[in-house]
C-alpha cells in the first residue's frame, strides 16, 4: 500500500480508502468484515460519514 501524507500534517493515510457509502443496507457482521478487510490490506483512511443517520 502507498502512503501519503495528510494535507500539513505528519499523518500518512492510505492512497486508498474506503466511504460510509458501503456500510449502507449491510448487516454489521459484513461492515466488521469490510473494515477487518481494509486494515489487514493496509488502509487507514476510511470516511465513515453516511447520510442516513440509522447507518
Amino acid at each position: 500500500m502507498k502512503y501519503r501524507e495528510l494535507g500539513r500534517t505528519v499523518i500518512k493515510v492510505s492512497e486508498i480508502g474506503i466511504g460510509g457509502e458501503g456500510f449502507e443496507n449491510r448487516s454489521f457482521e459484513h461492515c466488521e468484515a469490510l473494515v477487518d478487510c481494509a486494515l489487514e490490506s493496509g488502509i487507514n483512511f476510511i470516511d465513515l460519514y453516511n447520510s442516513n443517520p440509522d447507518v
